[in-house]
């Protein structure tokens, strides 16, 4: 049978190796609850989300993607934003909408 060697820590290592642990888990928590926007322009309406991974769609078994952003659209508007990771995405989810914005902001 194979023994490893038997490596001790010191118990000023272990605190050291415990203190660094604890930094990078509160790193970790700190970024995620952040203000996520630096301007002061107010975000769309989005529907709730996670902090750390954003909104997760379900998989396309259960019920597609398509239904349940159809779903946040009737709830929220026809403006929605969604996150997913680290990226924003914005969604147009009327017709007329849609025309609207490429009409007025379009020059």
């Amino acid at each position: 049978m194979l023994q490893l060697p038997d490596l001790r820590i010191s118990d000023n290592a272990q605190l050291i190796l415990s203190a660094a642990a604890c930094l990078g888990v509160v790193g970790v928590i700190a970024r995620a609850y952040r203000p996520k926007s630096e301007s002061n322009l107010p975000l769309l309406p989005s529907p709730p989300t996670w902090r750390l991974g954003g909104h997760f769609l379900p998989h396309r078994h259960v019920l597609s993607p398509s239904l349940t952003i159809a779903g946040w659209i009737d709830e929220y508007g026809p403006l929605i934003t969604i996150r997913s990771r680290l990226e924003k995405i914005v969604i147009i989810g009327r017709y007329k909408a849609a025309l609207d914005i490429m009409e007025n902001q379009g020059n």
